[in-house]
């Protein structure tokens, strides 16, 4: 019986935990195609914001002046480019300070377009999606100001009915 207690203590523990450090957004689209799908539910990291690193997939605010849908209330994307990368993009392959980026994510024959030359101001992340082919991303909106960030994803295909 003490057991049991224990137990439905720690469940209430790490729920409680896991509502405070986690947040629960919803994939909007099929830009993060193969590693999201439409209506995945992820938990991603909030709390404290950690800095974004390349291959990071982070939740973000859509840009301010953009002709995104204004009820979207959030975006995700695989940060390729941090505060000073060139990046570019060579035979439909991503260049990171012009060397082949390694992006075991993508599909096979995923091929990247219309990124030209580009250096990532400071305190900026350049972000594309998965689905490069299907995807708005900073090739149409530009950089993400790291203050736009809400979180980065720590989970995927969680099991969770309320997500954003």
């Amino acid at each position: 019986m003490v057991a049991l207690g224990a137990l439905l203590a720690l469940c209430v523990v790490a729920a409680v935990f896991v509502q405070v450090v986690f947040d629960a957004f919803k994939v909007p689209s099929s830009s993060m195609r193969p590693a999201l799908q439409p209506g995945d539910r992820v938990l991603a990291w909030s709390f404290a914001r950690p800095e974004a690193q390349r291959g990071d997939i982070v939740i973000f605010e859509p840009p301010r002046d953009s002709a995104m849908d204004p009820r979207i209330p959030s975006l995700v994307g695989r940060v390729v480019g941090v505060g000073g990368d060139r990046l570019g993009a060579v035979e439909g392959r991503v260049t990171l300070n012009g060397e082949p980026l390694h992006e075991p994510y993508l599909s096979a024959r995923t091929t990247t377009e219309s990124l030209g030359p580009t250096v990532v101001p400071d305190g900026s992340l350049y972000v594309l999606g998965d689905n490069r082919e299907h995807a708005a991303d900073s090739r149409v909106y530009g950089t993400v100001p790291e203050g736009d960030v809400l979180a980065t994803v720590t989970f995927t295909n969680v099991p969770l009915e309320v997500a954003r």
